[in-house]
Formats: structure tokens, sequence, C-alpha cells
């Protein structure tokens, strides 16, 4: 790399920013998986980005975009190798942020008509994304969020490292339920029934903020938190304490 690098400051004008995005996969349980399928995952993206920061330790660049993957905020079980690449990315740039330079993340959703999953996934409709509850993104909205990556990433910028994409709307009577369907982070794309509990506090779609702020009791609380499904156990293990 260091070569590579120093050919292209010899011979070409200065770098004015960089996007990295190497990927290998060796999806496995944990519990199954081998010293050689960890490492294989995690060499590229992090040695190979650690180089990157390395070779422009000190250069503030227009931009320093790292590729992450939803699969970094919303976790997949198989792919803890996969993931956790992901979280050192999110943290590289903030380091490198927080020395005054350029640095952000694209946690990048699924796109179709290019790319590794065109390639590689032969039923999109019916594979484990859809279930995941992910939307289709096209190549522009992918341009989209290199510009949006680009603005977000200055080291002057206020925004936050990460730009995460392609969650959709999940509706309460779906055929398929994403694992972060009841997590309060999504909220807002988990589209529930009234709460008949909660009064207007559990409008579909609200956000937890909005929800919270028409709730009068303890229960309440917990129907908007966690889901109406944990409420009864967890009033079950208040009482509990409480009568100790």
């Amino acid at each position: 790399m260091n070569s590579v690098y120093q050919t292209i400051k010899n011979t070409l004008p200065a770098v004015a920013g960089l996007i990295s995005g190497a990927m290998v996969l060796r999806d496995t349980a944990i519990r199954d998986m081998s010293f050689e399928q960890m490492t294989t995952v995690l060499k590229p993206r992090v040695d190979g980005n650690l180089h990157l920061d390395q070779l422009f330790h000190n250069e503030n660049l227009d931009f320093f975009i790292l590729l992450s993957s939803m699969t970094g905020v919303l976790g997949n079980i198989g792919q803890s190798n996969y993931t956790t690449s992901n979280a050192f990315m999110a943290s590289l740039a903030a380091h490198r942020r927080q020395r005054g330079l350029a640095a952000s993340v694209i946690n990048v959703g699924v796109i179709v008509g290019a790319g590794y999953v065109t390639r590689e996934v032969s039923e999109i409709g019916d594979s484990s994304l859809a279930r995941a509850g992910m939307m289709w993104l096209s190549e522009g909205d992918f341009h989209q969020m290199i510009a949006e990556s680009m603005k977000a990433g200055k080291s002057s910028s206020l925004d936050d490292i990460e730009i995460s994409t392609g969650l959709r709307e999940v509706g309460a009577d779906s055929a398929f339920l994403p694992s972060w369907y009841k997590d309060p982070k999504f909220a807002r794309f988990a589209v529930r029934e009234l709460e008949k509990n909660a009064g207007n506090a559990g409008k579909a779609g609200a956000s937890i903020r909005d929800r919270l702020s028409g709730v009068k009791t303890r229960e309440e609380i917990y129907v908007v938190v966690r889901g109406k499904d944990n409420v009864r156990s967890i009033m079950r293990g208040m009482s509990f304490a409480n009568a100790e």
C-alpha cells in the first residue's frame, strides 16, 4: 500500500479524499467460527483502514468515507465477524474527527441494480434481507449517500459521523417482524396498532418522545418503551421487588 501511495503522490495530483469499501464475508455462527474466518473478515476493514489512516494521519482531506453496513447497527446472526469490523470503522472515524480531521461512515443498506447484493443474491424479495425490514435502494440513492457523507464528515461538521440507510416501515401485521421491531431505537419504523392502555401515546408511527408525553402510569411507560408483550412479565417483576 505504501508503494501505491508513493506512486500516486509522485505521478498524480494531490489526493483530495478517499472512499474505502473493502469487504470479505465468511458468515458462520460464532460458536463454529474459526480464527481464520474471523481474521479474514477483519483484516480488510481493520488493518486496511488503519493503513489508510496512517498514510493520511495528519492530512485533512476533503472527505474520508468508510463504507460500513446496516448489519453494524442492527446486528445479524452469523455475521459477528462482519459486524465487529463495522464497529471498528465507526470508532476509527470518530478517532479521526477527534484529531480535527474529516471522517464519516455510511451504514449502507441494500443496493440493487449494482454491487454485491445484485451479484450474489438470486431472489432478493424472498431473502433474509427482506425479512430484516430493509428497503431496496438504487445506485442513485448510493450517490446521494456519498454526497451527504462528504458534508457530514467535514472536520468542522457538527453532524454525527455515521449515516445509516435503508430501513423501511414495518407494520405489526407483517408476515415477518424483524429482530429490531421492538427496539426503541427503531421505533419510528415500527408501525404499531393503537395501544388501548396508552391512549393517544400509542399511535402508530409516533416517536417514543411523543408517545411518552401522553402516558399517565408506570405500566403505560413500559407499554411504550418495551412493547405490550413484555408488560406483564415486567410488572410481575416490579411487584415481586416491591413485596420484598
